[in-house]
């Protein structure tokens, strides 16, 4: 369900690009319909978003990225309708509410406060008519954000942990020093001046490059430089027909923070989802503009506006996979949700008897999971929480050295663990896995039924393998 609500965000985010656009479609008053070019434009925006094998691929997981992109489309969305005509109290509410459910999605995200509260202030002088509404509408904006990083305070001490614990106390609840900067390891992207010059060219040419790690984008990535551009010409030429279009200002402004965020933060190629909406709408607009230059430059706004939609080459035989394995075989293949999961997932046999085992009265409902998370949803359905992940109080790393150091009691003790499933050929080796089947043999495990090759279950003593 949650990949599908994931699919549904995106779906959303293309029509908030479109809804977006639909101002800057040129009509008589007689109600002649659009130009063709500027229908290409305003289909291809679309597609910059949808189309790219980023938004493809994890618009089918349970994933917060698109949900994410929606969400600061929609406060954006709110935000340019705020200055506008007409607004009211009623989008104000809508603003706030977005605003401040966007912030409390993600603890970083606590560094969008003043470019939303800017928004909110703006908005709220235009809608409401005073300061002082625009006032109680920033503060409601920041109450409306703030239950989860009180929340965070209140559990951890640290309202956006574990930043200020590691930074100032050294000590976080959760993570360690060396978790966090493990992950830090793992999300750096090179910063110098150099690459960062040649990133439009490498995240679409070279997207599975380390710093992107993805199988590609749309060719609408190489432009995540023109927000920044397009505001320095405006602000510097002082261009008065551009900053009349405050919508357009509001999305050029909005895409250049975030854009501004991603590069500061990590510029993997999946957070780039984060703003590839708001692009999309700069660039179709931009479009807009130039079609009303004369008919070539017309002709060079709807190629351009195709362009925009194509895939990085090194995509197209993800996206010819992708094609044929969901959309042409699988409504042949597909036999009901039980025989799918067990034909394409080596250890949904495992994982289901694992669980299925642990919900029985007496058991502990804990199973130690050693790089064995296909199918999480199968134990929280049976009501088995997994231990075991790469960061946190149940790390692998001390898994590995209380396996190496025959101090493995006092871990299982430490999780109430009653039951192991482990992969062999994962993070650990097959001769590690050996390793724990014996140790664990000497603490009362007993090995339970092999359901495949690849996947080792161990059972607390007593519990029956049948």
């Amino acid at each position: 369900w949650t990949a599908m609500l994931s699919a549904l965000c995106g779906i959303l985010c293309g029509l908030g690009i479109q809804a977006a656009l639909s101002s800057y479609v040129w009509r008589r008053e007689s109600g002649e319909r659009t130009p063709a070019v500027e229908a290409i434009v305003l289909v291809a925006a679309p597609l910059m978003f949808l189309l790219s094998p980023t938004t493809l691929r994890w618009g089918i997981t349970s994933m917060l990225d698109l949900p994410i992109a929606f969400v600061f489309l929609a406060t954006v969305l709110l935000a340019a309708k705020g200055l506008e005509n007409g607004a009211n109290r009623e989008t104000m509410v809508r603003l706030v509410v977005c605003g401040g459910f966007f912030i409390g999605l993600k603890p970083s995200f606590f560094m969008f406060v003043p470019l939303i509260a800017v928004l909110v202030w703006l908005a709220g002088k235009n809608a409401l008519g005073s300061k002082r509404g625009a006032a109680l509408a920033v503060l409601l904006f920041v109450a409306t954000a703030s239950p989860w990083y009180v929340r965070s305070f209140i559990g951890d001490g640290d309202p956006i942990a574990p930043y200020l614990n590691l930074a100032i106390v050294h000590k976080d609840a959760k993570f360690s020093q060396f978790d966090w900067d493990q992950i830090g390891k793992d999300l750096i992207s090179d910063r110098d001046a150099l690459s960062l010059l040649k990133l439009p060219y490498r995240i679409f040419v070279h997207p599975d490059n380390f710093n992107f790690r993805e199988y590609g984008v749309t060719f609408s990535l190489v432009g995540v430089y023109l927000p920044f551009i397009f505001l320095w010409l405006v602000l510097t030429l002082q261009n008065k027909f551009f900053s009349r279009d405050r919508r357009l200002m509001i999305f050029a402004t909005c895409t250049a923070y975030a854009t501004a965020y991603w590069l500061a933060t990590s510029y993997l190629s999946r957070y780039a989802l984060l703003f590839a909406p708001e692009l999309a709408v700069c660039l179709g607009a931009w479009l807009f503009y130039l079609s009303q230059r004369g008919r070539r430059a017309a002709i060079a706004a709807a190629v351009l506006a195709l362009i925009c939609v194509l895939p990085s080459p090194s995509s197209l035989e993800w996206l010819t996979h992708q094609v044929l394995a969901y959309y042409v075989y699988l409504p042949g293949l597909y036999m009901g949700r039980e025989e799918y999961l067990e034909r394409n997932l080596a250890a949904y046999k495992s994982e289901e008897y694992v669980s299925r085992f642990e919900s029985a009265p007496g058991r502990s409902k804990r199973v130690l999971a050693l790089c064995c998370k296909e199918l999480t949803y199968r134990f929280r359905l049976h009501g088995v929480t997994l231990v075991g992940d790469f960061v946190g109080p149940e790390r692998y790393w001390d898994f590995d050295i209380a396996l190496h150091t025959n101090a493995l009691a006092d871990y299982f003790d430490r999780f109430d663990v009653d039951a192991i499933i482990a992969q062999r050929k994962s993070f650990f080796s097959s001769h590690e896995i050996d390793d724990l089947i014996g140790g664990a043999g000497r603490l009362g495990f007993r090995t339970g039924p092999s359901f495949d090759d690849q996947t080792v279950i161990l059972l607390r003593d007593g519990a029956s393998t049948k």
